[in-house]
């Protein structure tokens, strides 16, 4: 049997490169539920005084704190007319719960309030740089395949007097909707409706991921073309080429707004990195002396 010509088995494979690139990108753009915006509605809304709408804005991963940190926003509205506007009115709100059960006020705070024309209380409130405690299901150094959940338990009341807390009937306010928005371009976010609130689940684009495989397998493909070129002239060449290759390919895949180092793309271009420098001494051991005096 005939062995396939190299040019061939180059042409195959830049035609697989290009169909399976296409058909990443087409999963991402039309088949991809995930983005980088997010609104949810909750399907069920108690009998309470208030409705609220809360909004994570620039949500993103903080190296130093491990933690997810987002700008939350509450917009409040009473249900009941013809409030009177004298009353001080207190808002308290809570978007966790810690492992004992407790939940704290978020702090600081900016208050806005305003008044509808039917007397309807419209307070907003305005809280920069909430942290909230991670789940990481994959941790950040599997970048772009790392994981984070994060458990949002929503409580918060509305009143003249809210010294003890927000507790048992105290919570009058219901949160019908949920906006979050990502501060990394790349990563997507995804939220289902919990008893207590919103579980998210913040993610890197599936093109981002699907792309790093279909590279990684692609420089795998390479480095046995490379391994198995027998004229040392051709083997330094091909050598050089794919480890600039493996460099662009890294720059690519790991932007500059990823600190994290190593990632699992690191580690894979090491690991070829040496994969690469074996087969260089393993060619040059098979150059025969008829071979090297042809080279010089």
């Amino acid at each position: 049997m005939k062995p396939i010509p190299r040019a061939t088995l180059f042409r195959v494979l830049g035609l697989t490169v290009a169909a399976a690139l296409t058909l990443v990108l087409a999963i991402d753009l039309f088949f991809t539920r995930s983005t980088s915006h997010l609104v949810r509605e909750r399907s069920e809304k108690g009998s309470v005084a208030y409705t609220a709408v809360l909004s994570l804005r620039h949500l993103g991963y903080d190296l130093e704190s491990r933690a997810v940190k987002a700008d939350v926003t509450l917009e409040a509205q009473s249900l009941e007319q013809g409030l009177d506007p004298a009353k001080n009115m207190d808002i308290w709100l809570s978007v966790l719960r810690n492992d004992d059960g407790s939940v704290e006020r978020v702090a600081p705070c900016t208050l806005r309030e305003e008044w509808t024309h039917e007397h309807q209380y419209a307070p907003k409130v305005q809280c920069d740089g909430v942290a909230l405690p991670v789940r990481e299901v994959r941790r950040d150094t599997f970048y772009p395949f790392d994981v984070y959940g994060i458990n949002l338990h929503l409580r918060a009341c509305i009143a003249e007097d809210l010294t003890d807390g927000c507790i048992g009937p105290a919570q009058n306010v219901d949160f019908t909707q949920l906006r979050v928005e990502v501060a990394d371009p790349t990563a997507v976010v995804d939220a289902a409706e919990t008893p207590a609130g919103f579980e998210l689940t913040v993610r890197r684009k599936f093109f981002i991921r699907g792309v790093s495989l279909l590279f990684g397998s692609v420089a795998v493909l390479f480095l046995s073309f490379v391994a198995n070129v027998n004229k040392p002239d051709d083997l330094f060449k091909g050598s050089l080429g794919f480890f600039g290759a493996l460099w662009a390919l890294r720059s690519l895949i790991v932007p500059a707004s990823i600190k994290v180092f190593p990632t699992i793309i690191d580690y894979g271009i090491l690991t070829l990195f040496c994969l690469l420098f074996a087969a260089v001494l393993l060619g040059l051991s098979r150059v025969t002396p008829n071979q090297q005096e042809r080279t010089s």
